[in-house]
């Protein structure tokens, strides 16, 4: 450009290899990453604008549930018949 008489002399251009995904795309990716790795809430303060407290605890999803009362368990023993007779 330079050659056909733009004055563009000491400028450089950049350009912009950031992909750009969907909300439904961007929720998903950062729930993956969320799940497997500490993420500084800096992060998310900086990209969404907002403060961000302490992670809530969830439960492990290895955590054994808790076990049926007995009259549930007798309830789910009764109703316990194949669907199609």
């Amino acid at each position: 450009m330079i050659r056909h008489g733009f004055p563009l002399a000491g400028i450089h251009f950049d350009w912009d290899y950031s992909v750009d995904y969907t909300p439904e795309q961007q929720v998903a990716y950062e729930t993956m990453v969320l799940n497997e790795y500490e993420v500084d809430p800096a992060y998310f303060e900086e990209k969404y604008n907002m403060p961000v407290g302490e992670r809530r605890q969830q439960p492990s999803p290895l955590a054994p549930s808790a076990p049926l009362a007995p009259d549930k368990k007798r309830k789910q023993q009764n109703n316990a018949r194949p669907f199609f007779d």
